[in-house]
């Protein structure tokens, strides 16, 4: 199982998501290595039902992308964010010189066809969840 951006409740500020969720409630700005990458961001439900469903389904040595299939912008991630918590949308900056770290999107073609998995939470009803989580 190759897995892309997973997230999801209880993980921990290493990681983009919470990191930006920690900025976003503590501050005026949110600083990121790099404002123009998009990733491709899972949600942690999502992975567990692949990892079942690659048990029951898949081919012994075979790799299965797990991802959205759709790349989300760090700055269109700030801003939902900043919107599912209520809060002004704040700036996105950058805390590195130079560094790219791209684009990323899973082709998950793959892990339809043999799985027969599909991701079913998107990044918005995803943010909820954590949002959810963490008032609980």
């Amino acid at each position: 199982m190759r897995l892309f951006n997973v997230y999801g409740p209880g993980q921990t500020d290493e990681f983009l998501i919470p990191w930006i969720i920690k900025q976003v409630e503590r501050s005026k700005a949110v600083q990121v290595k790099d404002p123009e990458s998009k990733r491709d961001f899972i949600f942690v439900s999502d992975v567990v039902q692949a990892f079942l469903l690659a048990e029951r389904n898949g081919r012994p040595g075979e790799c299965y992308n797990i991802g959205s299939g759709e790349t989300t912008g760090v700055r269109e991630l700030v801003s939902e964010i900043c919107k599912i918590w209520e809060l002004e949308r704040i700036p996105v900056t950058s805390d590195q010189d130079g560094r790219k770290m791209g684009v990323t999107r899973a082709d998950i073609s793959k892990a339809r066809a043999e799985l027969r998995w599909s991701p079913t939470v998107d990044l918005c009803l995803g943010l909820k969840r954590v949002r959810e989580s963490m008032i609980s």
